[in-house]
């Protein structure tokens, strides 16, 4: 064994010592990368999860703090995550569904249009009109004719 110390090739300590290094290293690798698949995941779960809430819950009071709370996120990265996500702000994307619910309520129903205002989260009519018109091009009473 000395000669091959001698020669300039490490100690047989040296190599094993080395390869036991590099297992733990790759195992940790693996560990984080587990671990950031899993945050993606959750990630991606809560986008959907705050997505379908809005969707059935939109004529009640959705803030970007209660949605955060629901899915242990703050309401800024929450923010981050749904624009990144789908294209949309969550606040645009709270006020796209609703009114996707009233062009579906305008378009099937008889029902005045200040009650699907009121039905599909907007407690103000003028509002309503205005985000409506936004949205479509169109006001609530031009859609539904």
């Amino acid at each position: 064994m000395a000669c091959v110390n001698q020669i300039g090739f490490p100690a047989i300590e040296a190599i094993s010592s080395s390869v036991i290094a590099l297992s733990a290293s790759a195992s940790h690798t693996g560990t984080l990368y587990e671990e950031c698949i899993r945050s993606c995941a959750d990630q991606d779960a809560a986008v959907t999860t705050v997505k379908n809430y809005i969707r059935s819950h939109l004529d009640e009071n959705l803030t970007r703090e209660s949605l955060a709370a629901m899915v242990y996120l703050t309401p800024d990265y929450l923010s981050h995550l749904f624009k990144r996500e789908t294209g949309f702000s969550l606040t645009n994307y709270i006020i796209y569904e609703r009114i996707e619910e009233a062009k579906r309520l305008l378009a099937g129903t008889s029902q005045n249009i200040s009650d699907i205002a009121t039905r599909c989260g907007f407690q103000n009519i003028s509002y309503f009109s205005k985000q409506f018109r936004r949205f479509t091009g169109v006001t609530p009473r031009e859609f539904r004719k």
